[in-house]
């Protein structure tokens, strides 16, 4: 499968679509208000996590891209595949830091899920994991729970940006500008 994005007249807003690769089918699957977002399908390729903001309420303007307030409240999400958006999990929120972004990431090995919170443009971010092996039932259980993802923070300060480059178990390598004069 393929998940891409598509967005209208140079909107930053993004509507995800999935694509089945074998058969060039475009499944019905739609993920809508994503902005700020990766896709990261997890390894058994059941879905992918995206990040998006609160959809407008009724009477709010709807058409995305011609709005002029702030977004606010960055949310992850877990889409199931060949299901509606409606039943996707919320898998991390922060209502004290509603300008925050947070997009998310799936390691190489499929293990881990790194969550990155940005303040602002700045190249400094926070990082957070969470184990996907060390969950017992998997992210199934998170439709029926409400409960988010068990994060741990493991960069809980923005003094400097950190991508993951790689891992070796729980042992991660990072891209970063700290103590970095040359970056």
């Amino acid at each position: 499968y393929l998940a891409y994005g598509i967005s209208s007249s140079g909107s930053d807003w993004v509507t995800i679509q999935v694509l089945r690769i074998q058969d060039k089918h475009v499944l019905p699957d739609t993920v809508s208000w994503v902005k700020f977002s990766n896709i990261s399908w997890t390894h058994d390729s059941k879905g992918f996590f995206y990040s998006r903001y609160p959809a407008p309420k009724e009477g709010d303007n709807l058409d995305a891209g011609t709005e002029t307030n702030a977004n606010l409240n960055h949310e992850l999400y877990y889409h199931f595949l060949a299901t509606d958006q409606s039943e996707d999990i919320l898998c991390w929120k922060d209502p004290d830091n509603p300008k925050h972004t947070r997009p998310a990431s799936v390691t190489e090995d499929g293990q881990y899920v790194l969550l990155y919170t940005f303040e602002t443009c700045d190249p400094v971010n926070k990082v957070y994991y969470c184990d996907l092996s060390a969950l017992p039932d998997g992210l199934e259980i998170y439709k029926e729970t409400n409960n988010l993802l068990p994060f741990v923070k493991l960069v809980d300060s923005f003094d400097a940006s950190y991508l993951d480059v790689a891992n070796d178990g729980s042992v991660f390598t990072f891209r970063t500008n700290k103590d970095a004069p040359r970056y």
